[in-house]
């Protein structure tokens, strides 16, 4: 049984009916490459079963401490079952791109059992008209507890739920005497085993608040010593009220070597810079189009993995985050690059030195008790959303996987992510990438973005501003615009 982190229990007390705390990726395979040249669900439910070793929660569920007098652990589940994890479903003819997001928006809207195992996978055949894709394709579309895994976590994971090659030996597994599970703890055990964390408790907060503030006087002596400016105030947006419990899903795909060409046109820019700009543009458009458009430019949270070494198959969360301007008061491209540029380095060395355990230390301030009857609040009285908003949309970038992989012999083609939504936070950009593909994948609420196909026009369109630029570069020096 494993106690989890307090990063992990904010997004455990976040998880409401409206807001489920759930990471998702939609992964699409072709199984012509699989034995036979057909992948049968039995064949996928073995697979799947032989690879539940090889990380601790596909077999553990939430053990809540009564009163919330500590944080939540984890503990083996004695009734588990893979075949309730695992679905199998079609999509309605004709099976084309836009049925295939509206069921994957609909099945991620739905939140996981709590009294199982935090995970899901939904197998969906019937991709007959999706463009693109070799005949026969099916999609995986798998969901997690973000209580349990962050976004490299979540690359770890699905590599391991995958092989090099078509063909491959299931790996070593333990035996799993399912009579050896014990039985899941009963209340008295739980409040005995809080105990010392309740006696800690004054020592933990002063801990935390000593991290918080010495962390708060470096960054305020690095701005003043070294010129670097922390994000602007967000502006209100349509996408930064209260959600409502529906989701819509889009994505747009781009070939990874044109965002590297366009990371070209500023010095020193990197290929996330330009996915911010490429973000802001479309965030751009699309509030000019509904005459929306604030004068001050929105603003982007930014999850940054703080995981030492290889990302690895450790559960939970090991995340920071920094704040960044998106241009999205700037017309011309180039120079909301040059912007945008320049904030993400000033965030970077912001977050730097604030510290990695800036989020747990945060949460670290108050007890469990005091954390969970602070998110019910939020939740009862709705008041998250009629304050200003600390950002208007997260952009998450999570690097890609260069190499085949195959999923029961099946080999992946397009890889794309979902991620959570909140009150105040109504629509999320996820980088992802696979091989030479690099994909912008949005989750938004269904109330706020209603037209989800029209915001991935606004996408593309932004992508081709700094395409054109590149085809058309001149070498023309440009100015650096400082957004105040």
């Amino acid at each position: 049984m494993r106690r989890i982190s307090n990063t992990d229990a904010s997004f455990f007390y976040a998880d409401t009916q409206r807001t489920p705390s759930v990471v998702g990726g939609l992964m699409i395979y072709d199984q012509s490459t699989a034995g036979r040249g057909k992948v049968r669900f039995k064949e996928i439910l073995s697979w799947i079963e032989d690879r539940l070793h090889l990380w601790g929660p596909f077999t553990q569920r939430l053990v809540r401490v009564p009163f919330d007098l500590d944080l939540p652990y984890l503990a083996e589940d004695p009734n588990f079952d893979v075949e309730f994890h695992v679905r199998h479903l079609s999509l309605p003819k004709p099976g084309d791109w836009r049925q295939l997001c509206i069921l994957a928006s609909r099945l991620y809207s739905r939140p996981l059992d709590m009294n199982r195992p935090l995970w899901e996978v939904n197998v969906i055949e019937g991709l007959d008209k999706v463009e693109g894709l070799p005949k026969g394709s099916f999609a995986v579309l798998v969901k997690l507890h973000h209580m349990v895994v962050d976004g490299m976590g979540t690359v770890s994971l699905l590599q391991a739920l995958h092989s090099d090659t078509k063909v491959a030996a299931p790996p070593r597994a333990p035996v799993r005497d399912t009579s050896s599970v014990k039985p899941l703890p009963g209340d008295m055990t739980m409040i005995t085993k809080s105990l010392p964390s309740l006696a800690r408790q004054p020592l933990t907060t002063a801990q935390s608040a000593l991290s918080l503030v010495r962390g708060e006087l470096k960054a305020r002596r690095l701005k003043s010593e070294n010129n670097v400016a922390s994000a602007p105030s967000a502006p209100m947006t349509r996408f930064n009220k209260e959600v409502s419990p529906y989701r819509v899903f889009e994505a747009v795909d781009f070939k990874l070597d044109d965002f590297r060409h366009i990371k070209k046109l500023v010095e020193r820019a990197s290929v996330n810079d330009v996915a911010i700009a490429v973000c802001g543009g479309a965030m751009r458009r699309y509030l000019a189009a509904t005459n929306e458009l604030p004068d001050e430019s929105l603003v982007a949270m930014c999850p940054i993995s703080v995981r030492t070494g290889p990302a690895g198959m450790e559960a939970g969360n090991q995340i920071t985050d920094m704040t960044v301007a998106m241009g999205t008061d700037i017309a011309d491209p180039l120079q909301r690059l040059q912007a945008v540029k320049m904030r993400t380095d000033d965030a970077k060395q912001l977050a730097q030195t604030r510290g990695s355990e800036m989020l747990e230390s945060v949460m670290g301030l108050v007890s469990p008790a005091t954390a969970s009857w602070f998110f019910r609040s939020a939740e009862g009285m709705k008041w998250i959303s009629r304050i200003k908003p600390v950002c208007n949309t997260f952009v998450s970038n999570v690097p890609g996987i260069p190499h085949d992989m195959y999923f029961s012999g099946a080999k992946l083609v397009r890889s794309y992510g979902l991620a959570p939504l909140g009150d105040g936070m109504g629509i999320f950009h996820a980088i992802t990438g696979y091989q030479d593909q690099l994909s912008v994948c949005v989750t938004a609420d269904r109330e706020m973005l209603p037209d989800p196909s029209f915001y991935a026009e606004c996408v593309q369109a932004s992508f081709e501003e700094y395409k054109a630029l590149v085809e058309d570069d001149d070498g023309e020096d440009q100015t650096v615009v400082y957004l105040e």
